[in-house]
């Protein structure tokens, strides 16, 4: 008899050593295979580290429960198992009620003072009843299991095997008492568990997989189904892994695009069209990502097509999605014949503007013209008279020759006539035109050169009509002292001009507008003008490569500066 109690001892301990070797490493993998899962949950860590750290406490205590403070270590872990199966039951549920929380935090309330006590007390009774209440946690998350619709009828029935092994295990520790030959039997129950607890967690684990995987194949296929772009999805054989509703109008079932015959895209039909285009971005190894259009005649739309390479390891795949762009392309059309129709009507406006101005300017000659002829013949009191039709007369001639410019320039019309010129002889002659004026109202009228090019290239009739517009402006507001004309050399390629007058110069408030067009700065003295001069002469200098800005102050004069630069190249 001793010697069976002997071998059964012997083989007690061997069972506790197989069972703790297998089942601690077999644990540590299943914490790590939970952290890559599709769906964690930390209550799976808990059981299984539990579970682990228990069958490790009973191969040092030899396998019973009333050790002191093995134990106590014991029953911490029974309880933190307790407490697993508490946690899963609430996230298989799937509700958030306040008794969860209840029912979560209750082992800790039952379970750890029954089995604390009963291992201080070595109460077999105590510790039965506290071992009990792991089955009812058991028991309860296999009612919540069983109860899901979630969950497949093989895993129920696994469940149900479960509940069967925590009631034989609960019922060994009161029936079969320390020191009992049937002890191993004990044992067997655990080794059962685990093996049926593993088969529940893998199963759990890819059952969820593929309910989550399922629920987003359905959304994706809802989606591709009701979207109207053409979609899919192919691999670099040609192969259509998925596609759309409106890919299926088009394609048919087509599961395989093989590159499409060469020859005219309007000649190809519409699977053609797309066959070729897969083609092209197949066989095209350094396409990342392309956006093209193509015009589907079946449907009779354009279509425009963004095209993504994507690797997934050693796999890769191209997704294109096709959207529906015939608004667009309409919209374009209409935006097309809007423009040519405003880029018509302003072609007839700058051709009526300029017939007009040459009507204009033709009686506006033979006024002038006819005006010179007359006044060499006449008193100087008559003469006065006639140069007051002429100075009329050229006034009216710079207004027309502006509204044109200007009409011009803002249908970009005004194209720049490059000529290699003599910019001394341009300025003398300038400043020449404006001297009897000058004499007129006593004014003196100077200019100065610095060291200047021998030739300069720029349009010089803009040059011109620049110099008119700010030296009739200073000669307008300056009723006495001096009008100084200079230019330097700024850089190689630019010039540098400066009209200084001591007229009655400009309000610090106005300076911000003085190039506005039709913008008219109040000032003494002044009752002509249509606020076209400063704007236009803007203009004019930009066309001619530089920039214009004024300095002044109100009573003290007006500087004007510009430059131009040497356009040669644009020549």
């Amino acid at each position: 008899m001793n010697l069976i109690m002997e071998n059964i001892e012997v083989f007690y301990r061997v069972a506790l050593f197989i069972q703790a070797a297998i089942v601690i490493p077999f644990a540590i993998m299943l914490v790590l295979l939970n952290r890559i899962v599709w769906k964690y949950s930390a209550f799976w860590d808990i059981l299984w580290i539990a579970f682990a750290s228990n069958r490790l406490v009973h191969l040092l205590s030899g396998g019973s429960y009333l050790v002191t403070p093995t134990g106590f270590i014991s029953s911490v872990m029974i309880t933190l198992q307790g407490f697993a199966l508490a946690g899963l039951a609430t996230v298989y549920l799937r509700r958030r009620l306040l008794l969860n929380k209840l029912f979560l935090l209750s082992p800790f309330f039952t379970m750890l003072p029954l089995l604390a006590l009963g291992v201080f007390s070595q109460s077999q009774i105590l510790t039965g009843l506290g071992i009990a209440l792991l089955g009812l946690y058991g028991g309860v998350l296999s009612v919540v299991m069983m109860l899901s619709e979630t969950v497949s009828r093989t895993l129920k029935i696994a469940v149900a095997v479960v509940i069967m092994i925590l009631a034989g295990q609960t019922l060994s520790l009161v029936v079969i008492p320390e020191g009992s030959s049937l002890l191993p039997l004990r044992y067997v129950g655990n080794t059962i568990f685990v093996i049926v607890a593993v088969f529940l967690f893998f199963s759990l684990r890819v059952r969820e997989e593929l309910v989550s995987r399922q629920m987003y194949q359905t959304m994706a296929n809802e989606i591709l189904e009701n979207v109207s772009d053409i979609v899919f999805r192919v691999s670099t054989d040609g192969r259509v892994l998925y596609y759309s509703k409106s890919f299926k109008e088009i394609m048919g079932n087509k599961e395989h695009l093989s590159p499409g015959q060469q020859g005219e895209a309007d000649e190809m039909n519409d699977s053609l069209k797309l066959e070729t285009l897969v083609g092209r971005i197949i066989s095209d190894k350094d396409v990342e990502e392309e956006t093209c259009r193509v015009h589907l005649s079946q449907v009779d739309r354009w279509y425009e097509f963004r095209i993504r390479k994507n690797d997934y390891g050693h796999k890769t795949v191209f997704d294109f999605m096709g959207r529906d762009i015939q608004a667009d392309i309409e919209k374009e059309k209409q935006l097309q014949k809007e423009r040519e129709k405003a880029s018509e009507l302003d072609e007839a406006r700058v051709t009526f503007l300029s017939n007009l101005s040459h009507e204009l300017k033709t009686p506006l000659t033979i006024i002038m013209g006819y005006s010179e002829t007359l006044r060499e013949d006449l008193p100087p009191s008559r003469q006065q008279m006639v140069d007051a039709i002429l100075e009329s007369a050229k006034y009216q001639l710079r207004l027309v020759n502006d509204l044109l410019d200007l009409t011009r320039l803002g249908s970009k019309m005004l194209d720049v006539e490059i000529e290699s010129v003599d910019i001394e002889q341009i300025i003398n002659e300038t400043v020449e035109q404006f001297r009897p004026l000058a004499e007129r109202k006593h004014l003196l009228l100077m200019a100065s050169t610095g060291e200047l090019p021998e030739r300069f290239n720029t349009d010089p009739v803009k040059l011109v009509r620049v110099l008119n517009n700010v030296m009739g402006n200073a000669l307008k507001f300056t009723e006495q002292g001096k009008i100084s004309v200079m230019v330097r050399r700024e850089s190689e390629d630019v010039l540098l001009f400066r009209v200084e007058d001591t007229g009655i110069g400009i309000r610090k408030e106005d300076l911000g507008r003085i190039f506005e067009r039709f913008v008219r700065i109040s000032r003494a003295g002044s009752s002509r003008g249509t606020g076209l001069g400063l704007s236009l002469a803007k203009e004019l200098v930009s066309l001619l490569g530089g920039r214009i800005w004024i300095e002044s102050e109100e009573g003290s004069g007006t500087i004007v500066y510009f430059t131009i630069r040497d356009l040669k190249e644009a020549a």
